[in-house]
């Protein structure tokens, strides 16, 4: 017989460690974007200032 129980058990964890590093990867992306797009703005702004 096979151990249902042991085995979703088992999926579920190696679902789960996917998800997090899935959304992991996710928040470094955005933060990196964020980054981008704060330096694009200040740039931006400072180049408007000089003028």
């Amino acid at each position: 017989p096979i151990n249902y129980v042991g085995l979703t058990a088992l999926i579920t964890r190696q679902f789960r460690g996917r998800i997090t590093r899935f959304f992991l990867n996710l928040h470094t992306i955005m933060i990196q974007i964020s980054w981008h797009i704060n330096g694009q703005l200040i740039g931006f702004y400072r180049r408007s200032r000089l003028t």
